[in-house]
């Protein structure tokens, strides 16, 4: 059943579907992965097939919360590895590298790795994925140190840092002495790209509209009425993203000049939404 689990999470799978039963063909169709692949697998393995037969029948393990916890449990066997890798390092010192960016639901994750030698080579692990409840640098700061606490890196061993300046500042202040800042070359090009844009109105604009046009083609009663084009959201975090934006609006621009002019004129549509519709539009053309 672990391996079954494994296997989802490494390939970034959903363990649960609308069903995790088997009593049709349809509840087969509806089930999760989990369902499926541990059916398959019984079908493979003899032993597994008789030894699920002889549990008692509530062992199904399918429930979030079982499913969670072996996920939670394998975690914790891949940290005791990169801590028992730790140990053999050629040297306690390490990099602590640090970012974060919101999921699909809102929530502002914190990423917290850690980089070492370990026999004359370098190496990069993750060693924790947190969900953050506040975004000022004192609270990432406790809450970094308690990571590294609770997984048994001690903060002494700090020999860098790659994170926002911010919180480096203060990390600084909690140790009581220097620690070198390692700037991301890739964000040092992403800051130079996002500078130039900023200092140039037309680009400014053109990027401010582009945001504006995707949240506008997401709206429930456009998205109803019209077969609505798919377009790029801009990501300030990666600088690509402009790039990805401006080719999508280009390619598409005249199906979007079409549905803004009907919305605009659509006497079924909210007045705020005719304005924004018709404001866009003018934006656009210009």
């Amino acid at each position: 059943m672990a391996g079954v689990v494994k296997c989802l999470v490494v390939n970034e799978l959903p363990l649960r579907g609308d069903r995790e039963t088997f009593d049709s063909e349809e509840d087969c169709i509806a089930a999760g992965l989990f369902a499926k692949l541990f059916k398959y697998t019984k079908e493979k393995d003899k032993y597994l097939a008789d030894t699920a037969s002889h549990i008692p029948q509530n062992a199904k393990y399918t429930s979030k919360s079982i499913q969670n916890e072996v996920i939670e449990i394998l975690a914790s066997m891949v940290l005791k590895k990169i801590q028992q890798k730790y140990d053999t390092a050629d040297s306690a010192a390490f990099c602590l590298k640090s970012d974060g960016t919101r999921d699909r639901c809102n929530i502002e994750n914190l990423s917290i790795l850690i980089r070492f030698v370990c026999n004359g080579v370098p190496e990069e692990h993750l060693i924790g994925l947190l969900e953050l409840q506040q975004l000022n640098a004192e609270y990432i700061t406790t809450e970094i140190l308690q990571h590294l606490s609770e997984t048994g890196f001690s903060a002494d061993n700090i020999l860098s840092v790659l994170f926002r300046g911010g919180v480096q500042a203060i990390l600084q202040q909690r140790l009581g002495r220097h620690i070198p800042y390692i700037h991301c070359y890739n964000h040092q090009l992403h800051l130079s790209v996002i500078h130039t844009i900023q200092s140039e109105p037309c680009a400014k604009r053109f990027f401010d509209l582009s945001g504006s046009l995707y949240s506008f083609f997401r709206h429930h009663f456009v998205c109803q009425r019209h077969s609505c084009p798919y377009l790029k959201r801009l990501l300030e975090i990666c600088w690509t993203s402009h790039y990805e934006v401006t080719k999508c609006v280009l390619e598409i621009k005249e199906v979007i000049f079409d549905i803004l002019s009907k919305v605009s004129n659509d006497d079924n549509a909210s007045v705020d939404l005719a304005k924004e519709a018709s404001g866009l539009l003018s934006q656009l053309k210009r």
